[in-house]
């Protein structure tokens, strides 16, 4: 279990390793929004669905809502949307993240602050307690910190591939292997 803060993954980024089968989380950057001895939860970063709200909510057409992409969050809850926001002040560059944002605040901060990176994602992840630590300790995630500059400008599982070789090097020649070595 978590310590408090110490030991909190909340607001790092999960790389899944690339031995990693499991089609939910196979190739994925999840962004740990909360992390303590009841569970963690967060997103996946990487699973741009191709669409944008305003193509599946009517609601949203000609909101600056609108064009903000469409993400899949994670296996859990599949039809709740959730907004989140990330940036860097000036001029420390500390980020911050908002996750969890009423319709009202995303919409507000997309008007008041451009220096915002909203993202909008159908569902989320979630472990139990303990579950995280374990899969974890058994090689199932590996933890990075947030890289704002790749997740801006990255998508898909490009951003993976980015991230583990910035992060994870020695990861690499796994993260290009193909996926049934024997049919190469």
């Amino acid at each position: 279990m978590p310590s408090p803060e110490k030991d909190s993954l909340a607001g790092k980024i999960l790389l899944s390793h690339p031995a990693m089968k499991h089609d939910a989380f196979r190739r994925t950057v999840v962004l740990i929004t909360a992390h303590d001895a009841g569970g963690a939860m967060g997103v996946i970063l990487n699973r741009p669905l191709g669409k944008t709200l305003d193509d599946t909510d009517a609601r949203f057409a000609g909101n600056p809502l609108g064009p903000l992409p469409l993400y899949e969050g994670g296996p859990v809850a599949g039809n709740q949307l959730i907004f989140s926001g990330w940036h860097r002040s000036m001029p420390d560059k500390h980020f911050h993240l908002y996750f969890g944002l009423t319709r009202e605040r995303a919409l507000d901060m997309a008007v008041s602050d451009p220096g915002i990176r909203l993202r909008c994602f159908l569902g989320h992840a979630g472990w139990a307690p303990g579950q995280l630590e374990n899969e974890m300790k058994h090689n199932g995630w590996l933890a990075s910190p947030m890289d704002a500059e790749s997740v801006n400008t990255i998508d898909g599982v490009a951003l993976w591939h980015a991230m583990l070789g910035k992060h994870h090097p020695a990861m690499r020649l796994l993260a290009d292997a193909p996926d049934s070595p024997e049919l190469n």
